[in-house]
């Protein structure tokens, strides 16, 4: 039930009361307190990736703050890819086919016990290329002096020890965020008290589903269903059904558009996820 219609029908009979299936937390303090633990903010995320010290986790770490993948389902991107991902190409520096970065690549896995697609960011695939995948190629040595067989082409994410990366691996590293940042220079502007797969997660959906209330001049209106954006959103997440998720969001969106949380996203979803990295390292020039 929304706070505002509560209170005006105690005063008002006629007004119609909206229930929701969710609860958001009513009033300022509270928004903050409960809602933003579980959300990164753009320069809690720039300073995340820039206090990991092993690339592979600032490539997850994108990688799921654009596309919303979970781990399980971003550990099946191949190196490289056969049958429906083939568009999966370890490109060399200037070999990238024209349009890669406006693009999309068919990406096919399997995510609790079904099969289901999204379309993979080209830009984010070039910055794996141009970023990872020379560094991953060292550590597939590794992997090969351990083995006696180099990594299956099924496998992308190499650690520096030459392991493929786990879910463990990957949980273990996000947890030494938090720590890390606020021993950084970054500290006084570092505001999470954790850092994790969920939480990326959490924050690509809303800024999904921001980007399209802006695009639609819908920001800070009531909702109204709309049947493209639930069907964006639900491929997405992976969700059989999320009418109820899409709701959630774009009341939890309004609420921060209140509040001035979503001001530092000054770019697109994808080009915001990529800015860690591509400021990092030189490769600002193929942001637009």
């Amino acid at each position: 039930m929304l706070k505002d219609q509560k209170l005006l029908a105690h005063i008002n009979p006629g007004v119609k009361v909206t229930t929701l299936g969710f609860n958001l937390p009513s009033g300022r303090p509270a928004m903050h307190q409960r809602e933003m633990q579980k959300f990164v903010r753009q320069t809690d995320y720039e300073i995340a990736l820039g206090v990991m010290n092993d690339p592979v986790y600032q490539i997850i770490a994108a990688i799921i703050r654009i596309t919303g993948l979970r781990p399980i389902d971003l550990f099946q991107l191949p190196y490289r890819g056969k049958n429906e991902n083939y568009g999966f190409i370890p490109y060399d520096e200037g070999e990238y086919p024209e349009g890669l970065d406006n693009g999309a690549i068919y990406y096919y896995f399997r995510s609790k016990g079904k099969w289901r697609s999204i379309d993979f960011p080209g830009k984010l695939w070039r910055v794996i290329c141009e970023y990872y995948l020379p560094l991953r190629r060292q550590r597939a040595k590794l992997y090969e002096a351990k083995h006696g067989i180099p990594p299956r082409n099924s496998d992308l994410f190499l650690s520096a020890r030459g392991d493929v990366v786990t879910h463990g691996m990957l949980g273990y590293n996000f947890s030494k965020v938090v720590s890390a940042a606020k021993n950084s220079e970054s500290a006084t502007d570092f505001k999470a008290i954790r850092f994790n797969a969920r939480m990326l997660r959490h924050t690509c959906a809303t800024y999904f589903v921001y980007e399209a209330l802006k695009a639609q001049n819908r920001l800070g209106r009531s909702f109204v269903y709309d049947a493209a954006l639930d069907e964006d959103l639900r491929k997405m997440l992976g969700h059989t059904n999320v009418r109820t998720t899409l709701e959630y969001y774009v009341h939890l969106v309004n609420r921060y558009v209140h509040d001035n949380l979503l001001t530092d996203l000054h770019r697109s979803r994808v080009d915001a996820g990529l800015s860690a990295i591509l400021d990092r390292h030189n490769y600002s020039e193929i942001v637009v």
